[in-house]
């Protein structure tokens, strides 16, 4: 009867934290603000209290439960009107790179060692902060960045880029062109 009444609580405990996730929004694990973080850890312990202390009734811990999911949902929706609360709750993105100069009073500031650099640089494909325009530190922990683009030069490899050819009645664009280059002769219009 007590593995019975166990496995009841059990399963009614875990459609509630299902529910209360759902309610949460939809979010990766990784794309979580501290803040949901710690109201996911609060939800997941309330949740184990109340499925193993059989004597507690289960509304002990589906209202706890919901209370959270309800500041969870409000706070969200306060980050969403307003970015002094958004800055507040998930704080502000740091430039950890600038024009191919590593920022290193931000790094030391975020704790941010240049191993977790390098590591995200090569996910990338890069393989030099000097290849890098900027890059910024996400709120969430992820690296974005801004590749430098490469100077047009003769004889050298290099990208192509777009050209855009005026009408002459109008003047609006009338098509894209992109250039067809190769190493030993200069750059003309396709």
């Amino acid at each position: 009867m007590e593995y019975l009444l166990l496995l009841f609580r059990t399963l009614v405990i875990y459609f509630v934290v299902f529910l209360t996730v759902r309610l949460m929004g939809k979010r990766e694990i990784g794309k979580l603000s501290v803040f949901d973080l710690i109201i996911s850890f609060m939800i997941a312990e309330i949740a184990v209290i109340v499925i193993e202390d059989v004597k507690r009734p289960i509304w002990d811990g589906v209202l706890p439960m919901a209370l959270l999911v309800a500041i969870q949902i409000a706070t969200a929706f306060l980050a969403l009107k307003s970015r002094t609360v958004r800055r507040l709750l998930d704080g502000k993105p740091s430039v950890i790179i600038a024009k191919g100069q590593l920022n290193r009073e931000a790094m030391r500031k975020e704790r941010y060692n240049i191993d977790d650099l390098t590591s995200q640089l090569r996910e990338n494909q890069l393989s030099s902060p000097d290849d890098v325009e900027f890059a910024i530190l996400e709120t969430n922990g992820k690296l974005s960045i801004v590749k430098k683009t490469r100077m047009k030069m003769r004889n050298k490899t290099h990208r192509f880029r777009i050209v855009k050819n005026r009408a002459a009645a109008g003047r609006r664009l009338s098509r894209w062109r992109r250039p067809t280059c190769s190493v030993s002769s200069r750059c003309r219009s396709a």
